[in-house]
């Protein structure tokens, strides 16, 4: 059961090495930070007790408890990419996962597990659009070429129907 957070959770800066003890109490003071979840039972404040990265969902997997009555659950909290800009022709949009898995699923439409695939086949762009440099600002060709790339790795056909709707990828195949 995932927790619901009431403000955004910060993700990253917790899965590197401690090199010394300054780094130790750097970190725990970060990790006090982070609990702004409350507590779904009780409404409590929460203590991280352990924290994972996964790399294939871009997630950080949170095991918490409960200060106030003692339960203990655990929140997957995902990377959230509405604050980066899509700067199409000089006017910037906030990018939204939802018409790239719609742009996806449209070209993944004709395999059994369509809704499965477009799924994952978003996750992965996503990964490959958080690893660029300019992260808050986002090129439309950028996502295209990434979401290509993708697609061509898992499905022929379906790599072949997203470049006919994306004719600006075409010159380059």
């Amino acid at each position: 059961m995932a927790a619901s957070p009431y403000k955004k959770p910060l993700c990253g800066f917790l899965s590197r090495r401690v090199r010394n003890k300054s780094d130790t109490r750097a970190i725990f003071r970060r990790k006090e930070e982070i609990t702004e979840v409350k507590c779904i039972y009780c409404g409590g404040e929460t203590i991280v007790a352990n924290s994972r990265r996964q790399k294939r969902n871009n997630q950080v997997w949170r095991r918490r408890k409960c200060g106030a009555c003692g339960a203990i659950f655990t929140s997957h909290e995902a990377i959230d990419l509405s604050s980066a800009l899509v700067v199409d022709s000089g006017r910037p949009t906030p990018f939204i996962s939802d018409m790239l898995f719609t742009e996806i699923l449209l070209a993944l439409q004709d395999r059994k597990d369509c809704y499965l695939a477009a799924r994952e086949v978003t996750a992965t762009v996503t990964k490959e659009l958080l690893k660029l440099p300019d992260k808050p600002r986002i090129d439309p060709k950028q996502i295209s070429q990434a979401a290509a790339k993708v697609l061509k790795r898992l499905d022929k056909r379906a790599y072949l129907r997203y470049l006919a709707e994306h004719p600006s990828l075409q010159a380059k195949s």
